[in-house]
């Protein structure tokens, strides 16, 4: 018995290594899965800040891509202060969709108040 104990030794001890080590993968995999959600969560909450700003300060004075990039300078300061690190293209992304979503929010109030008074 115990020299079937030694002949199978190096195999389990191997074994319990790969097992071992999957799951630490798959820890790390859930950790990092985890830290991005939040960091996701602070980059909208930075772009959306950052978005609302220019709108009021900008008002009728600055259209279009003079818009998206003070909305950009804002934003990548912010995001720098609390060590998040995002691409230009993926800032873009971020800001176009919030905008996105403010202008079917204005849409859906300007049908709803159309509506109303329509009545």
């Amino acid at each position: 018995m115990n020299e079937l104990f030694e002949i199978v030794r190096p195999t389990l001890i191997t074994l319990v290594t790969l097992i071992l080590g999957y799951f630490s993968l798959q820890f790390k995999t859930w950790i990092n899965i985890k830290i991005t959600s939040e960091q996701q969560a602070q980059i909208i909450k930075v772009a959306k800040a950052a978005v609302e700003f220019v709108e009021q300060v900008s008002g009728n004075k600055i259209f279009g891509e003079k818009k998206l990039e003070l909305a950009k300078q804002r934003a990548l300061s912010s995001l720098n202060n609390i060590g998040i690190k995002i691409s230009d293209e993926e800032l873009t992304m971020w800001i176009e969709a919030i905008v996105k979503g403010m202008n079917d929010h204005a849409f859906l109030i300007d049908t709803d108040i159309q509506t109303k008074e329509g009545e």
